[in-house]
């Protein structure tokens, strides 16, 4: 166990020199400008990549009302009423 974190204190240790020994510029580029652009892009793809407001593959249509439904379920539900029985 000691092994482990004496190799994490020696990364942890290297990678702080590796940071603070190179001009401040490459930190800020590494650390904000690249996730920050990472991000954007992808938050702002949908509205580059979308079509112009066309969803689906179809022309748009009324939504049916649930009576036009009701009739064919009760119609079904009463005609497989009988149970089933094992041989």
């Amino acid at each position: 166990m000691a092994l482990l974190f004496r190799q994490i204190q020696a990364l942890m240790r290297k990678n702080l020199l590796l940071v603070c020994s190179r001009r401040p510029i490459t930190t800020f580029i590494r650390a904000l400008a690249i996730p920050l652009v990472v991000i954007l892009v992808i938050a702002f793809s949908k509205t580059w990549f979308a079509s112009g407001g066309h969803w689906g593959v179809s022309s748009a249509r009324q939504v049916r009302g649930l009576q036009s439904f009701e009739a064919p379920i009760r119609n079904r539900t009463n005609a497989n009423t009988r149970i089933a029985t094992l041989p």
